[in-house]
């Protein structure tokens, strides 16, 4: 790239309607799954509902243990290593134009996790985030009566310098172990990193 003049990346965001966005860096990517698995089949809801631990509901209670209602990564260690944001980078967030009304209306939210443009940004731009993306069940046709023998879901994690993509998702693993070991349940927990980009 050496004799580059110009990249041009064309998947970026906007600051608003009218405001393109140069993007000088990314936040680091980490994909993770995370199963529980019961029986060996698909069971009946009529004939076995009641009898058994179902994987969805672990599934369920472990997911919610990941962020707390206002959004907030609950994972211990989860934000070890974030990189201050420099005056001057403070700066140019609040030069942006941003406009918090903006950007709700955009995505059609009654409400942010954030209340001022720069702390919108700031989440949005400089800060590690953890996102549910995916679930979905051995349930394929999604019929009223079964009871699923395996629920799974995907977690989109985004870090930032001076983050370590390994710790983050170390520390995941550990408190998603330790959260279903509490449950006490004979169904199994599996955590798996499907993909890994730095920051």
């Amino acid at each position: 790239l050496s004799a580059t003049d110009v990249i041009l990346k064309s998947n970026s965001s906007w600051i608003g309607g009218n405001t393109p966005c140069l993007t000088a860096g990314m936040r680091g990517t980490l994909e993770v799954e995370v199963s529980v698995t019961g029986a060996k089949r698909n069971l009946h809801a009529g004939v076995d509902g009641g009898a058994v631990i179902e994987p969805v509901s672990d599934l369920m209670l472990v997911l919610s243990t990941l962020k707390d209602a206002r959004g907030n990564v609950d994972v211990p260690r989860f934000y070890d290593g974030v990189r201050e944001l420099s005056t001057a980078e403070r700066s140019m967030l609040s030069a942006t134009g941003f406009r918090i009304e903006e950007y709700r209306a955009h995505l059609g939210v009654s409400r942010l996790a954030q209340r001022t443009n720069d702390d919108v940004l700031t989440a949005r731009w400089a800060q590690p985030s953890l996102s549910i993306t995916a679930i979905s069940t051995s349930n394929a046709s999604n019929a009223f009566s079964v009871m699923p023998n395996c629920a799974s879901a995907r977690l989109s994690v985004r870090t930032v310098p001076d983050q370590s993509n390994s710790e983050v998702a170390s520390a995941i693993e550990k408190h998603l172990r330790y959260e279903f070991a509490k449950l006490r349940s004979p169904n199994q927990l599996e955590v798996s990193v499907l993909q890994v980009g730095d920051w």
